[in-house]
């Protein structure tokens, strides 16, 4: 029994010291609505005393006098402690300043309570004030265990005194008595057990946020991988096709010039059966880099699959679809790549398919286009570029054109 108690008072001795500027901030909200409260409850209270009728004994003549002057200190005391919240909310390091306002608050309120216990022996021989005091103490503020043991043993130890000293009677002493142990042990546990899982909470809540994190992450990298290639990074063939037919869709309702590049690598099974796939595979990865850093952000490369890679040029004419297909073709071609079992270079055959604005089609051509360029560009002798070129005029899409 004695380790597992053991273990769980470590535990919540390090969770106390993990989140102790997280109680201190919810103390502080705690605080300043404490404060208000404090404010009302004086200020009705006064009232009350006001308008109450002045006839009675002298004893209760004396209670009612007491009270008057006691709670317009309440009043002064909550507005102090509502002033002190409002400053330590500006300040950056402001922990420990509230834990000590906490715990100076806690002792005000104990201490209201165990002096109106004390005046009320003169009328009532009740002890709700202190009840009052220990109930408000251990719902609005979190304090540690050992500082709440302290302050409800040092309210018990004060009020049995007050009790011993002012309860006229033995059967009144030992009901005020009872009373007041109940009252300052159901404070503690009360307080323990709230502060306790207010800590376990925002443990429970740390958990969950990393959980969540943790599932977007996951999220992302698994609609990453439903959209992209794994070798590459690239666009995956679906992902492209969807987003080219988009873009085809904005031209057809706002006319203007489009562009698809298809490119494929020279001789690459030579570089499978000779240098293995693991070469291939870098070589691939290579030629992925240098169409991501030599093209625009707006431009959309994909990997089709193998060695054939797709690039969807918006607002694009020939000319400068050219130009780029032939600045790709020539950087692959100036490039080389080190393997295990040496330098490789590479070529690369392109294949343009050119829309000219007010040029309405979908993909099937312009792919099927720029794939017989493609065709072309191989049966040419490779390393060079072809193309198709799609004008309003052409009679059937379907059916490209050569040029």
């Amino acid at each position: 029994m004695r380790k597992p108690l053991l273990t769980r008072l470590l535990k919540l001795r390090e969770l106390d010291n993990t989140w102790r500027a997280r109680v201190q901030q919810e103390n502080l909200k705690r605080l300043y609505f404490l404060a208000l409260f404090g404010v009302l409850l004086s200020l009705s209270q006064i009232v009350l005393f006001w308008l109450l009728d002045a006839q009675g004994s002298a004893r209760e003549a004396r209670w009612r006098e007491i009270s008057l002057l006691v709670h317009p200190a309440i009043l002064l005391l909550s507005l102090l402690i509502g002033g002190l919240t409002l400053r330590l909310r500006h300040l950056d390091n402001q922990s420990e300043a509230v834990e000590l306002l906490s715990i100076l608050t806690a002792t005000l309120v104990l201490a209201v309570g165990l002096m109106l216990t004390a005046f009320d022996q003169l009328v009532i021989q009740g002890v709700t004030p202190l009840v009052t005091a220990c109930s408000i103490t251990a719902l609005l503020l979190y304090l540690r265990p050992l500082t709440a043991f302290a302050l409800f043993s040092s309210a018990l130890f004060i009020s049995l005194l007050i009790i011993n000293e002012l309860s006229p009677s033995p059967a009144q002493r030992l009901s005020s008595t009872m009373n007041s142990i109940t009252a300052c042990a159901s404070g503690l546990l009360v307080s323990w057990i709230l502060y306790r899982n207010f800590l376990r909470e925002q443990q429970l809540r740390k958990v969950l946020l990393r959980q969540r994190e943790t599932l977007k992450a996951r999220t992302r990298q698994l609609q990453f991988q439903a959209t992209h290639d794994t070798l590459t990074g690239l666009f995956n063939r679906r992902e492209f096709e969807r987003l080219t037919e988009n873009e085809l869709s904005r031209v057809n309702r706002h006319p203007a010039p489009l562009s698809l590049l298809m490119l494929d690598l020279d001789h690459f099974k030579a570089i499978n059966d000779n240098f293995g796939h693991p070469a291939g595979d870098a070589v691939i990865r290579h030629v992925a880099r240098l169409l991501s850093e030599h093209t625009r952000n707006c431009d959309t490369i994909g990997r089709l699959g193998g060695e054939e890679f797709i690039i969807l040029l918006p607002e694009t004419d020939l000319p400068q679809a050219q130009q780029t297909a032939e600045k790709l073709r020539g950087l692959i071609e100036h490039s080389a790549i080190d393997v295990d079992n040496g330098r490789l270079r590479i070529t690369a055959s392109v294949g343009l398919a050119c829309l000219a604005p007010g040029c309405q089609t979908d993909l099937s051509p312009l792919y099927l286009a720029a794939d017989q360029a493609l065709y072309r560009a191989k049966r040419a002798g490779r390393n060079r570029v072809e193309h198709f070129y799609f004008t309003p005029s052409a009679p059937d899409l379907s059916s490209p054109p050569l040029s």
